[in-house]
């Protein structure tokens, strides 16, 4: 369910992350726009280990939690150590994308491998759907403007049509605890049902 959420904002992240920038920022933060949109491309990585993070702990992987996270870390550290120099803020974002993507493999292979629980085949078509539209839109984001931005654009529609059960559902659940806390406060203040 968290895809449903994060991946259009992924999306628009990386397509319009120039205006976002220079909107909240200034006209002098243009060049942290791609930097950005790499760092936002890497992102989808992150929240499908925290999907798989969500398994590792009550399994009780907590060692293999650790040191996959500890490993991460080095990734990152070793990496922005080794493409800062050439690379500058790119390299620290590829750096982080690494560490990201490595967290993913070395996760999932516990999850499914060592601790024979895993998604459903439908749930690994849902994030590998996610992970190309997401690459997709970061490829279009380095072609012209306005076309990477429609690409963009028409991504996330395709997105919110193929996660709409899922957004239903969350739409659903949020509805559901609203409406009770409601009816909570007003019975606590005398006003009945």
């Amino acid at each position: 369910m968290i895809l449903a959420i994060t991946v259009p904002l992924l999306l628009l992240a990386i397509a319009f992350g120039e205006p976002i920038v220079v909107l909240l920022y200034s006209d002098r933060f243009r060049a942290a726009a791609d930097p950005l949109a790499i760092q936002m491309a890497g992102c989808v990585f992150k929240v499908v280990t925290w999907t798989a993070a969500a398994a590792l702990l009550p399994l009780g992987y907590y060692r293999a939690w650790l040191l996959i996270a500890l490993s991460q870390l080095a990734i990152k550290l070793v990496g922005t150590h080794l493409l800062l120099p050439p690379l500058g803020l790119h390299g620290v974002a590829i750096a982080y994308d690494l560490g990201w993507a490595w967290t993913l493999l070395a996760e999932g292979f516990v999850v499914v491998v060592i601790g024979r629980v895993g998604p459903r085949r439908r749930d690994w078509r849902y994030a590998f759907v996610a992970i190309g539209l997401v690459f997709g839109t970061f490829a279009a984001h380095q072609m012209a403007g306005a076309l990477g931005m429609l690409i963009a654009v028409a991504a996330t529609v395709v997105w919110l049509a193929a996660s709409r059960a899922e957004l239903a559902n969350l739409t659903n659940t949020l509805t559901g605890i609203a409406r009770s806390r409601m009816l909570a406060w007003r019975r606590h203040r005398g006003f009945g049902d």
